[in-house]
């Protein structure tokens, strides 16, 4: 080691363990779906639809440009509500570094996940949809980050104890602020059971599916996180085609590679009608330009094939004839 860094061996070592921790999940998953037969889709999907699907916003509306470039600037901005935890991670941070007496073991770990702090910050810009989820892994980490207010102090030269107990105020009132129980978590102390998922819009489909579906019978959803799938999910149904959302027919409708989606899930349909077809009314759609709300093929297909069977709170189940 020269002037406190470790020699290029450890850091090679370092960079062949990190690359193969890497490689190795996306090695499991690409040799799954090999196996499964679906590579050329999965590459298909990849190189051509996968372009159009990242030039929409998280509420699913149309952007390119500069445009895009302000959008992602600002909702990185936003951090996913999760900027108040920027106070207790620095403030634990910098004075456990300055004053906790940490070893040089401890000051390594700090800048590891200070570093994994800052590089998934960054992982939501990758599909630049800002969901929820996404911020998880920034989340994880910024919570160890602030964690490193809980860490003792050595003493201090100042007199007085408020800089040992300024970093655990800090954490504290971000705790109170940040942790708010869910209305549903009141509820349920008073005995109130859960809100079903969907408005109960997938329990219904589920309830209705059971009921008229037979082994051999297939279904096909029209929908987008609405409850349709979960419904199939609950009735075992089995999926009609490999499209079990539809939004992608409907964004960046001059493009050929939603032109020839929308040929491949008409002639699927054609080729072998399901039993039954649900569609989920209440959902979003895709806006901004080059969308649109209509698909007549479809539309033709469902009037000359199928009747409807069942509705319900924003959903149609329609039955082949």
């Amino acid at each position: 080691e020269a002037a406190g860094w470790p020699a290029p061996r450890a850091w090679l070592r370092v960079g062949i363990g990190a690359g193969i921790g890497l490689a190795l999940p996306l090695l499991l998953a690409w040799g799954w779906v090999w196996r499964q037969g679906a590579w050329p889709a999965f590459l298909d999907m990849t190189l051509h639809y996968l372009p159009l699907y990242l030039r929409l916003t998280g509420e699913h509306v149309t952007i390119a440009g500069v445009n895009r470039l302000i959008y992602l600037l600002d909702s990185f901005g936003k951090l996913g509500g999760l900027g108040m935890w920027l106070a207790p991670a620095a403030v634990g941070w910098v004075s456990g570094w300055l004053h906790g007496g940490w070893g040089p073991a401890q000051k390594e770990q700090s800048l590891l996940l200070l570093g994994l702090a800052g590089l998934y910050s960054l992982y939501p810009l990758g599909s630049g949809q800002f969901w929820d989820y996404h911020w998880l892994p920034f989340q994880f980490f910024i919570v160890l980050v602030a964690a490193l207010c809980l860490t003792p102090r050595r003493a201090h030269p100042l007199p007085g104890r408020g800089h040992a107990l300024a970093p655990l105020a800090t954490l504290l009132i971000v705790l109170l602020l940040a942790l708010a129980p869910t209305h549903e978590f009141y509820g349920q102390l008073w005995d109130q059971p859960p809100r079903p998922p969907s408005q109960g819009r997938a329990d219904a489909i589920a309830a209705f599916l059971r009921q008229h579906l037979d082994p051999e019978d297939e279904v096909q959803p029209l929908d987008w996180t609405g409850g349709a799938i979960h419904g199939l999910l609950q009735a075992e149904a089995r999926l009609a085609t490999r499209f079990f959302y539809d939004f992608y027919f409907y964004h960046h409708l001059s493009s050929p590679v939603i032109q020839g989606m929308r040929r491949q899930f008409l002639a699927d349909l054609a080729a072998a009608p399901p039993r039954f077809i649900v569609e989920v009314t209440q959902k979003r759609r895709p806006s901004g330009a080059d969308t649109t709300t209509a698909f007549p093929e479809l539309r033709a297909f469902l009037a000359a094939h199928y009747r409807l069977a069942a509705s319900g709170e924003g959903y149609l189940i329609y039955e082949r004839r």
